[in-house]
């Protein structure tokens, strides 16, 4: 998946504008890697943007390494699921250091859903096959900048 990152067309933001808010994300290539950035707005119950990409992951994946560089904020990495008709996310949260290479390793099985914004606990477990795309999601309560350098996104069938 590394080398297939840097196809910046792929990439797609959605901004808070869907409901009326005024963040501004944007996603480019710098130095080959990803980068997701802008400007969070709580004006208009705002607060969150966000960038996915389509992406085919081996039926066999287990465990996902992703490789970020970021700002010091938490953000959400984010899977596209199709469950029974509905597309659902499917949620992990991680931290960054300011300007510093971080790698988070996930267990696919420890994703949570979510549909709008609300947990869905009787979701199933997420599935590799489901899986339509990748992102990340960031959100915050106050005004804000944020910067996130996406370096690697892994997939292995072995459980790390």
């Amino acid at each position: 998946m590394s080398n297939q990152l840097n196809m910046v067309d792929d990439w797609k933001v959605t901004n808070d504008g869907v409901m009326g808010g005024l963040s501004s994300g944007q996603v480019a290539v710098i130095n080959d890697n990803i980068h997701f950035s802008g400007q969070i707005a709580i004006d208009n119950n705002g607060g969150f943007t966000s960038v996915f990409m389509p992406i085919d992951v081996p039926d066999n994946t287990a465990t996902i390494r992703i490789t970020v560089i970021g700002d010091g904020n938490n953000y959400q990495f984010r899977f596209r699921s199709e469950v029974q008709g509905y597309m659902l996310a499917y949620k992990m949260y991680f931290t960054t250091s300011p300007n510093k290479a971080v790698t988070h390793t996930f267990k696919l099985a420890e994703f949570k859903a979510s549909f709008r914004g609300r947990d869905i606990s009787n979701a199933p477990l997420l599935k590799a096959s489901s899986i339509t795309a990748v992102g990340f999601l960031f959100t915050a309560k106050q005004p804000q900048h944020f910067s996130l350098s996406i370096q690697s996104i892994d997939f292995f069938s072995e459980i790390m």
